[in-house]
């Protein structure tokens, strides 16, 4: 299960291998590459969308400002090098385009867990679908791992894996008190 994600300047892929997520991540400056286990990822999504209202006010400040200077470089009454006058004036311009082009930093974040993931929100179907599946697969392998009721464990461990089972919402009111039935039945067995 894989998903990659690109903006502008920035990527994301996701590559999930067996009881882990592969994430890499490149920009304009670094890339890492990091893995994280299944079981310790949340299942709680924060929306984090940024405004783009304040870069796109701070682009036309900076495009006013270009073409303010270059109409007073023209009319001015004295003879001026229109070669610095281009300069500065392409130089302010590649300036308001890269802040008017800058990567949005909106993001979908799954968090509750140990680690926390951080999706790009450029397309959000595919995210959500991704996401969505994660928590799943998080979920079927804590139930795997914690759920599996064992007669040869403490009273006090296996209840107490069962309650945290519950309390995350992995097992219902219905199947706690069935598994803790089972429980104490395979206890008295023994």
């Amino acid at each position: 299960m894989k998903l990659f994600q690109k903006q502008i300047f920035q990527s994301k892929a996701f590559e999930v291998k067996n009881d882990t997520i592969v994430i890499k991540t490149k920009n304009f400056s670094n890339s890492k590459e990091w893995t994280v286990k299944l079981e310790n990822i949340g299942d709680q999504i924060i929306i984090d969308k940024k405004s783009k209202i304040g870069r796109y006010i701070l682009s036309l400040f900076f495009l006013a400002f270009v073409i303010f200077f270059l109409t007073t470089a023209f009319l001015a009454d004295e003879p001026i090098k229109y070669g610095s006058v281009l300069f500065i004036a392409i130089f302010y311009l590649v300036f308001t385009t890269l802040i008017f082009l800058s990567p949005d930093k909106s993001e979908i974040k799954l968090v509750g867990g140990l680690s926390e993931l951080s999706f790009l929100l450029t397309d959000r179907e595919e995210a959500d679908k991704f996401i969505k599946t994660l928590i799943e697969r998080s979920r079927k392998l804590i139930l795997d791992k914690y759920g599996k009721v064992d007669s040869d464990l403490p009273e006090d461990i296996m209840i107490g894996q069962l309650n945290w089972l519950k309390n995350r919402e992995i097992l219902s009111e219905q199947e706690y008190d069935e598994r803790k039935t089972e429980y104490k039945n395979r206890k008295l067995m023994n």
